[in-house]
């Protein structure tokens, strides 16, 4: 798998990795804080044989592209959480707004794009793995439950998925291990070990969730569906300050009955506890993680930390202090 990447016309990444699974390779994590005149910001990168991690964490200043070339069976999961995007493909001229909050899943065996980033003087926050098909097939070659999938068939058949046609909006758990894959700074055996497990748990989570989504399909139109995704996306990347419904029904383009009634058959919640779920789910990781309650509750969309403590104790059945005394040695 070969990989080239320019960021404003100024090189930035080229590596050739090695496509078969090998847990003696050793892991390369690079960290490189960019600054131009159109963004500044971090990069991280992690790779071994295999696989490839490009996080993307900048604020953009000026509108600026960022090149990428990719050649060789790979697949691509990729979720911009954060920022506006364009994918430009130079032979066929074909451009794509990247929504915000979609996690994408893609099989390809070449690529050459333009991405454009727009500047909103705010933080792009992009998550790109590309994972080659040999290494797949080998970490799953032991999963049933892998095995018996559609997907698996078309990797092992070389049935290639275009951008657009495998997509789900993110929620808390598949941002979470996203974040803990970035996060990790294990190498050696442990390091693969690591990766390999969170692979397998980042595509069970996705293949379930993708489950569940055609499980409905009969029941809402395909148009409102699309529609109640962008929803859910939209909540889960501004659950910190949410819109009403009416504001969210403007900004999906169905009306406020079709986006409650299509959005409790899908999430079998309302929107009201579906923000509180979310909101919740990041406390609780802040918490364990030791932040104080009034940045929590500021950082989660509650004014006062009295109104959050009145709402985590309604959720979790104890306050946060009692909660982590409990879960804390």
């Amino acid at each position: 798998m070969r990989i080239y990447s320019e960021i404003d016309k100024k090189f930035s990444l080229k590596l050739e990795i090695q496509d078969e699974l090998n847990i003696n390779f050793p892991i390369t994590i690079n960290q490189n804080y960019i600054e131009t005149n159109c963004a500044s910001g971090l990069q991280k990168v992690i790779h071994t044989s295999g696989f490839c991690i490009i996080f993307q964490n900048f604020t953009v200043l000026n509108n600026f592209a960022n090149s990428l070339s990719i050649e060789k069976d790979y697949i691509q999961l990729s979720l911009l959480l954060k920022g506006k995007v364009q994918i430009i493909k130079p032979l066929t001229k074909t451009i794509k707004d990247i929504q915000s909050g979609f996690l994408q899943l893609a099989f390809k065996n070449k690529d050459n794009i333009d991405i454009k980033v727009f500047s909103q003087k705010k933080t792009i926050n992009y998550t790109r793995i590309f994972i080659s098909k040999s290494f797949i097939l080998s970490i799953f070659k032991n999963e049933k439950w892998f095995s018996e999938t559609i997907l698996y068939r078309k990797i092992k058949s070389d049935n290639y998925i275009n951008f657009g046609e495998i997509f789900l909006p993110v929620n808390f758990n598949i941002v979470n291990i996203l974040s803990e894959i970035v996060k990790n700074s294990e190498i050696g055996v442990l390091g693969h070990s690591y990766y390999h497990i969170k692979f397998k748990e980042l595509f069970l989570l996705i293949l379930t969730e993708l489950s569940t989504k055609y499980k409905v399909v009969n029941l809402i139109k395909k148009e409102d569906l699309d529609k109640i995704n962008m929803a859910e996306a939209y909540l889960n990347t501004h659950y910190e300050e949410p819109p009403t419904i009416k504001q969210l029904s403007k900004i999906i383009h169905l009306n406020e009955l079709k986006l409650k009634t299509g959005f409790k058959i899908l999430n079998k919640c309302t929107i009201h506890d579906y923000i509180t779920n979310v909101r919740m789910k990041h406390a609780h990781q802040m918490l364990y993680n030791k932040y104080p309650i009034n940045e929590i509750a500021l950082a989660v969309g509650y004014k006062s930390s009295s109104h959050f403590i009145t709402s985590f104790k309604k959720f979790y059945g104890k306050t946060p202090k009692q909660y982590i005394m409990e879960q804390l040695p």
